[in-house]
């Protein structure tokens, strides 16, 4: 009996175990699409994980606060918006989105002219949200951790984290309740 016994496989079937097998060599990235993908409320810790290495590719630390992250990620998932840019720069980021140590060349895969207008803005976004610890939104602005905000990083071995009242964003410019004017 001559030749193999296995049967061929047609390139469509080709093209579709190749991508089931990028899927499964960057498990992360599932992770996000499928999140995004299907909407689901509430973080999981695989969606967590993966969005948390996401931000250290973007921010360039693998020091960031997971209870931050989680916060975060809430946030920017309940934004109409927020799915579909987290689920595009996975796709764009997806080869750094592994275990291993960050990218040495971080330059070139945050090079601007990878991504796209509102992909820009997002990314911008999120580092803003990582070095401030505020989420800032039209309707007004949330603090999500002003105490793990990545700004302090810089001067942690000069000075403490300055004080900060836990209150509600602004609520300084109020009266205090009981008084009036």
């Amino acid at each position: 009996m001559s030749g193999s016994l296995r049967p061929a496989i047609n390139a469509k079937r080709r093209r579709l175990f190749a991508a089931l097998g990028a899927l499964l060599a960057y498990p992360n990235l599932s992770r996000i699409a499928f999140a995004a993908a299907t909407g689901k409320s509430g973080v999981v810790a695989e969606d967590l994980d993966a969005f948390i290495r996401l931000s250290e590719i973007i921010a360039g630390t693998r020091q960031l606060d997971r209870d931050t992250a989680m916060q975060i990620l809430e946030v920017i998932r309940a934004e109409p918006w927020g799915k579909e840019h987290l689920a595009q720069i996975a796709a764009k980021l997806m080869p750094s989105l592994s275990d291993s140590p960050l990218p040495a060349d971080r330059q070139a895969l945050l090079d601007p002219k990878r991504f796209s207008d509102g992909e820009r803005w997002f990314i911008g976004h999120l580092l803003t949200t990582w070095f401030t610890g505020i989420y800032y939104h039209q309707s007004g602005n949330h603090v999500v951790s002003y105490k793990n905000a990545l700004m302090h990083a810089a001067l942690e071995d000069v000075r403490p984290v300055p004080g900060h009242c836990n209150g509600v964003f602004g609520f300084w410019s109020e009266p205090p309740q009981g008084i009036t004017q």
